[in-house]
């Protein structure tokens, strides 16, 4: 057992053992067929004579947005929207919107809000 059953902060973790998650001791166990990655589409391969586009992660100097971040909030604008929403919107699997927007809330660029939904500003 991870930690008490009696701590609250040990809910998280122990719903998660209960509800039969896998414990991951390695890299090589994420590329076996049991991975959690099993599910994502696979990425598209860039033509050769298919010009390179500017990168998605790679800051404004300006804004410190990237611009996968700057187009979230374009989105996002006076409103709010599910996760879902967003990766659709972006093309994007649910993973990936989760990541950017969890990296996005604790620099306090986006607060996520009950029910899955996402608005500009707030943080943590």
């Amino acid at each position: 057992m991870p930690n008490s059953i009696y701590n609250k902060e040990s809910a998280g973790t122990n719903g998660l053992i209960k509800g039969g998650g896998q414990i991951y001791l390695g890299p090589s166990q994420l590329l076996s067929g049991s991975s959690v990655i099993s599910g994502l589409k696979p990425c598209r391969v860039r033509a050769e004579n298919e010009p390179v586009k500017p990168s998605l992660t790679q800051p404004d100097p300006e804004t410190s947005n990237t611009p996968l971040e700057m187009r979230i909030l374009e989105l996002l604008g006076d409103s709010r929207f599910r996760v879902e929403h967003l990766a659709q919107k972006l093309d994007l699997h649910r993973t990936r919107i989760l990541e950017i927007i969890s990296t996005m809330h604790v620099d306090g660029k986006v607060t996520i809000l009950p029910g899955g939904f996402i608005r500009r500003g707030g943080g943590i």
